[in-house]
């Protein structure tokens, strides 16, 4: 298990290989489990998908209301959108009808996803 970011601000916890494509990837913001229902990801399209919001992040503009996380059936359980204000990401979500805010500066949020997708590419 490898672990990127803070479960108390923003986290990926890549898990154990699964059957096939699969594998357990769980997704921490503020100390609460955001992937407790789903997290076998297909990592073909999970990480191509993580790739592109890496891509996102990378650019000098986030789009506004821009629906972050949105990687697949592994994160349907909850809705986030991020917005850069001054060098943080200001992510809000709604999990299991409840709000939440974090707010994590812009390059940890980068060099957590980049860590991640790279991980996955290499199939470690």
């Amino acid at each position: 298990m490898k672990e990127f970011g803070s479960k108390k601000s923003f986290c990926f916890v890549v898990g154990i290989e699964k059957s096939g494509d699969f594998r357990e990837i769980d997704i921490w913001a503020n100390n609460k489990h955001l992937t407790a229902t789903d997290n076998m990801a297909y990592l073909p399209q999970f990480t191509a998908s993580l790739a592109r919001e890496c891509e996102i992040l990378k650019s000098t503009h986030i789009p506004r209301d821009y629906i972050f996380l949105n990687l697949g059936p592994t994160t349907d359980d909850f809705c986030a959108r991020i917005e850069e204000v001054k060098g943080l990401a200001h992510i809000s979500f709604i999990l299991d009808n409840e709000k939440f805010n974090i707010h994590v500066s812009i390059s940890e949020l980068r060099a957590i996803y980049a860590g991640v997708v790279a991980f996955l590419q290499a199939g470690a």
